[in-house]
């Protein structure tokens, strides 16, 4: 069974808001492998932002609040994830990769 990580989002301006729900090292994916990931509310369609080398998502646009976090072999360290909604309304998320990294707090 793979893994599921929950995100959701607290935009300032919504009707119906984004949320996220996990601090900075809870959320742990395997080198290479899989995770679920989520959204709670905004509105569909989602696009899904993940830059680091190495990390990729299944589907830059969903219509559910959900998809799928890929590692390749050459990830390490942790990823931003960064979801924007149909309004513009933007979040992001991170997980790191085990093993390669410790967790920097970015401000």
């Amino acid at each position: 069974m793979m893994p599921s990580i929950f995100f959701s989002f607290s935009p300032v301006i919504s009707s119906t808001p984004l949320s996220y729900g996990d601090e900075p090292g809870s959320d742990e994916v395997d080198v290479p492998g899989t995770v679920d990931i989520s959204v709670v509310g905004g509105v569909p369609p989602f696009d899904w932002e993940v830059v680091t080398t190495g990390y990729r998502v299944d589907e830059p646009r969903t219509d559910a609040p959900t998809n799928t976090l890929i590692t390749q072999s050459a990830a390490c360290g942790a990823v931003v994830i960064t979801i924007t909604d149909a309004c513009g309304q933007q979040t992001t998320g991170s997980v790191r990769a085990l093993g390669t990294s410790a967790w920097v707090h970015v401000c």
